[in-house]
Order: structure tokens, then C-alpha cells, then sequence
């Protein structure tokens, strides 16, 4: 799963680890809290 991060611009953003089709774009702030995120495309949540 490639990563891309960007202090400057306050987040990182990766492909989905399930369906490897959509790019997922979280702040640093959900990151740093473990916020949930929804894959759009297969529904896929994290972090696991």
C-alpha cells in the first residue's frame, strides 16, 4: 500500500487496503485519533 504524506498540506492520503481502488485521504489529526474511515467503493472500514 503505497503512502503519500504532506505536513505542509496536513494529510496523508493511501489506496484502500481491501479493494485497492479508491485513494482514502485522512488528516493527521484522524490519523494521530484513529478516526473510522468508509472505503466508498467496497465499504471497507478501518483502522482495524
Amino acid at each position: 500500500m503505497a503512502e503519500r504524506s504532506s505536513k505542509s498540506e496536513g494529510f496523508v492520503s493511501f489506496t484502500c487496503p481491501s479493494c485497492l481502488k479508491l485513494e482514502i485521504r485522512r488528516s493527521l489529526n484522524e490519523r494521530a485519533t484513529g478516526a473510522r474511515y468508509i472505503c466508498k467503493n467496497c465499504e471497507f472500514t478501518g483502522p482495524n
